[in-house]
């Protein structure tokens, strides 16, 4: 298990942790992945997703905790278009049910502010 495979100093600095995981910086494959790793190695570390508020369907597959899907024409709103999908893939949606804490909707003004750094 990667709990048990991860060295002890990592182990040791996830502990008090809390991680925040923009969907636009880590799209949700990578965020179920992520977020097994870390609550394997250190359960008691929040890990936290974000995504488009225009493309909002993981957060309400999340609230709901029932895999929905939105049609193409509201999730091209966006501007994250890396994250324009429908919906999320079943096995990811199992993982991010059960290993990540929470899920939040960034506005355009938030995600256009990543722009300027």
């Amino acid at each position: 298990m990667i709990g048990r495979a991860a060295p002890q100093p990592l182990r040791d600095s996830l502990k008090s942790a809390r991680i925040f995981l923009a969907f636009g910086l880590v799209l949700f494959g990578l965020l179920s992945g992520i977020a097994t790793a870390v609550k394997l190695a250190s359960p008691g570390t929040q890990v936290w997703g974000a995504e488009p508020a225009l493309a909002a369907d993981a957060k309400e597959s999340f609230e709901t905790k029932t895999l929905v899907e939105w049609p193409a024409t509201k999730t091209t709103r966006t501007i994250g278009d890396g994250l324009r999908t429908q919906s999320l893939g079943a096995l990811n949606f199992e993982h991010v049910l059960r290993y990540v804490d929470g899920i939040d909707k960034l506005t355009f003004v938030r995600i256009a502010s990543f722009w300027a750094i």
